[in-house]
């Protein structure tokens, strides 16, 4: 139950002298919360109401008086006890004392007597609870920390330790409390090599104040420990020195690691000294004070020479503010670069060097500069000179074949169409049988030599990189029935069937380039015609909708000839490839026409593909993705 302030307990067993004692506590403002006459009772009320404060006679009727009653109270409730007691026999004045009261009150006492008593042990009370508050609080925080803590008193005895320094020493706070610091905590200057090291390294200025604090703590078993050790004082409101906190922790694995990193840093500096590229670093300032073996022989100078910014005289003078002023970035943004520049080697000649740079950091220090690695890229930069001019020598020659055959085409073309021109004249004179089967083989033989001219010339446009692709709003089922026309003439002289297929929901248009979808589908249906003897040829498309809601259209073509060897089937699509290549081949070409088609289709942004089996038949695919209208009109593709 919660304390009500001000509550007074009050334990008298002469019913008059009680009521006497309430009225007066009544009269001075507190609350008397119960008036027990025994210590079976007192007991009782105060674990139900815990008050402030206990008045209590010492000489109580029953089987406890009211010593023994304040000591069974004590063992369980931190409350003030005041005595009521009518003599001040020697005895039970010293039996009241081992309770430690708060106050006596002599019967028969006045109502000044009884306020100031209260008032006195009420503010007491308050005080030390506070105290008390605060003690445990710091104890708990000293016994949770992960530092070692021993408190002691003035004299250097120990009063205190928590649970990280009963591990560290090997000591139980049971066994050291009371005793002289000096025998548990027996510390010695560490100055062995390995704490040396250790000390070295931390000694940068701001750290000197530190080294004091670094010892060897020798543990109950004298096993050495190193620790790094902090003392200060207690003091009280007045300024006086009330005790001592030692905290310490072991510093094994820091010194450890410390002793780690310098044998590493030795060793990486060993490494770097003919480590087979050029190394550099710089300090903080950007000053250079570090070059490799490498670096020296490649400039056949000193360090000494090279130091802070002397090796500047050996780049190349176009190339020195661009690396300055890198380097001096580098350092203000603490980042890494990469830069070529011109160094002079050992036998005065100009060198491309390829440098790469980054910043490099200490745990103590933050930033602490930056560490370059050059090589040597002369042989590297000349075969790249040397392809860019064999690059540009090429693209001069393609030009010059590209000119060349368009010259050349325009040339050839004019005489062929005149011959076949002429050839159709004569075919429709009187000729015999034998006669028109020689004129017409001419003009086959001249047809076919025109669609080679034409191949070629295709070929090189878009070997080149010269080949557009208009966009143009047209019907997928009139592109289809054009070719179907074109081609439905050969097809029945030959015996074929020539099948049109085209769903019913493609009687739309769409944005496209109708001629170069026409170009590969004629191709595709000409080696169709060419490769099939009996059976029929199908061609068709169907349309489909990406992930993107964009329209793709899926053209096939169909026949029941020959087929391609599965040898061949990886190279269709290669130039100058055939199905058949001997000498006495039955069927005539360059090989370049399905190169075109694959040419044309990826330029557009579509694929094509076939499936094949030998004597049944080959099936050709490919799709065309539609352009959107917000596109240009006319789109040159490179």
């Amino acid at each position: 139950m919660e304390r009500k302030k001000g509550s007074i307990l009050l334990v008298e067993d002469e019913k008059i002298v009680a009521l006497d004692i309430r009225k007066n506590l009544e009269l001075l403002g507190f609350n008397v919360v119960a008036v027990v006459a025994s210590g079976e009772a007192a007991i009782g009320k105060a674990d139900q109401y815990l008050p402030d404060v206990i008045i209590m006679d010492i000489y109580l009727k029953g089987e406890m008086d009211g010593i023994q009653t304040s000591e069974i109270i004590n063992k369980t409730h931190d409350i003030p006890i005041i005595f009521l007691t009518a003599s001040s026999d020697e005895r039970n004045i010293q039996r009241a004392k081992s309770v430690a009261p708060y106050g006596y009150l002599i019967k028969p006492f006045d109502l000044t007597d009884l306020r100031i008593t209260l008032e006195i042990t009420l503010a007491k009370a308050e005080t030390e609870k506070k105290v008390k508050e605060s003690e445990r609080l710091l104890y708990a925080t000293l016994k949770n920390i992960n530092d070692a803590v021993i408190v002691t008193h003035p004299d250097n005895t120990i009063r205190f330790m928590n649970q990280r320094a009963e591990k560290l020493t090997g000591w139980e706070r049971n066994e050291v409390l009371g005793k002289e610091l000096g025998s548990v905590l027996n510390v010695l200057d560490d100055l062995d090599n390995e704490g040396l090291i250790y000390i070295l390294s931390s000694a940068i200025p701001e750290r000197l104040h530190e080294i004091r604090n670094l010892k060897l703590l020798l543990t109950k078993s004298a096993l050495p420990l190193p620790i790094e050790i902090h003392t200060n004082s207690l003091v009280d409101e007045y300024g006086r020195v009330t005790g001592f906190i030692y905290s310490f922790h072991d510093i094994t694995l820091q010194r450890e690691i410390e002793k780690a990193l310098i044998s590493s840093r030795n060793f990486y500096l060993t490494l770097f000294e003919d480590f087979p590229a050029m190394i550099w670093r710089t300090n903080e300032n950007g000053q250079f004070n570090y070059f490799n073996q490498t670096w020296l022989r490649f400039t056949g100078r000193s360090i000494a020479n090279e130091a802070d910014k002397g090796w500047y005289d050996n780049i190349h003078p176009d190339d020195r503010y661009d690396f300055a002023e890198n380097i001096r970035l580098a350092h203000v943004n603490q980042n890494k670069f990469e830069l070529e520049f011109r160094m002079k080697n050992s036998i005065g000649e100009f060198r491309y060097v390829s440098c790469i740079a980054s910043p490099y950091f200490t745990s103590r220090q933050g930033f602490s500069g930056c560490i370059g690695v050059c090589y040597d890229t002369t042989e590297r930069k000349n075969l790249e000179l040397y392809l860019e001019r064999a690059k540009n020598l090429a693209e001069a020659a393609a030009k010059a074949k590209s000119t060349f055959l368009a010259n050349m085409s325009h040339e050839i073309r004019t005489p062929i169409n005149g011959i076949i021109g002429t050839i159709e004249v004569l075919m429709e004179s009187k000729l015999d049988t034998e006669q028109h089967q020689f004129v017409y083989m001419a003009k086959r033989s001249a047809i076919s030599l025109l669609n080679l001219l034409n191949n070629v010339l295709e070929y090189s446009k878009l070997e080149s990189g010269k080949y557009s692709v208009q966009k143009l709003r047209v019907s997928v089922k009139e592109i289809l029935q054009d070719s179907f026309v074109l081609f439905e003439p050969e097809a029945n002289l030959k015996g074929l069937q020539l099948k049109f297929t085209v769903p019913e929901n493609l009687d739309e248009d769409i944005f496209t380039d109708p001629i170069r979808i026409s170009q590969v589908l004629n191709n595709l249906i000409g080696n169709a015609i060419k490769f099939t003897k009996r059976g029929s040829i199908s061609i068709g498309v169907e349309k489909q909708v990406d992930e993107d809601k964009t329209a793709i259209f899926h053209f096939y073509v169909a026949d029941t000839g020959i087929g391609i060897n599965p040898e061949l089937q990886a190279k269709v699509f290669d130039s100058f490839t055939q199905g058949d290549s001997t000498s006495t081949k039955k069927y005539p070409g360059a090989g370049l026409g399905l190169t075109i088609c694959r040419q044309i289709v990826e330029l557009m942004g579509g694929k094509i593909w076939f499936t094949s089996e030998v004597n049944k038949g080959t099936t050709f695919y490919f799709t065309i993705p539609e352009t959107s209208e917000a596109e240009i009109e006319h789109v040159r593709l490179v």
